[in-house]
């Protein structure tokens, strides 16, 4: 599997909101859910700030796409994460 400057930029953004979680005293994992027709979504960790035990970032961003678009479906789309995810976020990915 190749990366794109395209893939980097984007990891580069997923890190960056790391990096903001860990200032906010949250799990330092960023993501930025990436749709072909240019539509992002990104967020970093939101547990504490929430309180909420749902608030993992890849959760977030799922959960905001669905919302906005009108879909659950995530097909052509790609998320870049910072961390591999938890058992629970895996099974939202693949669901």
């Amino acid at each position: 599997m190749s990366f794109s400057d395209r893939d980097h930029q984007y990891m580069q953004q997923a890190m960056e909101l790391a990096k903001e979680s860990a200032i906010d005293e949250e799990v330092p994992v960023g993501a930025v859910l990436r749709f072909e027709n240019g539509e992002t979504f990104v967020s970093g960790n939101h547990r504490e700030k929430n309180g909420n035990v749902l608030g993992h970032c890849e959760a977030v961003v799922i959960q905001e796409a669905s919302k906005l678009r009108g879909s659950w479906r995530l097909d052509k789309s790609v998320l870049y994460v910072t961390l591999e995810p938890c058992l629970s976020c895996t099974g939202l990915i693949y669901a």
